[in-house]
C-alpha cells in the first residue's frame, strides 16, 4: 500500500469515528421520536461508510443503492422544510460533513464491483 492510500484511509476512518460519536449523540438528545427514528436512519448510512472503507459487502448492493436514493430525498425535503428557519452558514457546514457520507455511499453502491462480485 502507498502512502497516499494510507493517508487517504486514515482520514477515512476519522471521518467514520467522528460520525459514529455525532450519531450517538445525535440519538442521545432526540428531543422526539421522530428525531431519533432520523438519527437511527443515518447511523444506518455508518454501516455502509464501514463497508465502503473495508471494502467489505454487508448486505446487497441494491439495498444501499436505495438508501442512497432515501438519504438524498430526505436531505432535500428537510431542506426545503427549512430553508428559512436555518441560517445559510450552518447548512453549508452540515452539507459539507454530509457530502463525505454520500460520496461513499454513491461509491460503495455503484462504482465498486469488486466488492459485490461474488456477493450479489
Amino acid at each position: 500500500m502507498d502512502g497516499n492510500s494510507v493517508r487517504a484511509r486514515s482520514w477515512w476512518w476519522a471521518y467514520f469515528a467522528l460520525s459514529v460519536v455525532m450519531n450517538l449523540v445525535s440519538i442521545l438528545l432526540a428531543r422526539s421520536p421522530l428525531d431519533a427514528l432520523n438519527a437511527v436512519f443515518c447511523g444506518l448510512g455508518l454501516v455502509c461508510l464501514w463497508g465502503y472503507i473495508r471494502g467489505l459487502a454487508v448486505g446487497w448492493r441494491q439495498f444501499w443503492a436505495v438508501y442512497l436514493l432515501l438519504n438524498l430525498l430526505l436531505g432535500f425535503v428537510s431542506l426545503a422544510l427549512n430553508a428559512g428557519e436555518v441560517p445559510i452558514a450552518m447548512l453549508a457546514l452540515a452539507t459539507a460533513f454530509v457530502f463525505p457520507l454520500l460520496l461513499a455511499n454513491y461509491r460503495y453502491a455503484f462504482k465498486r464491483p469488486e466488492i459485490w462480485g461474488a456477493a450479489n
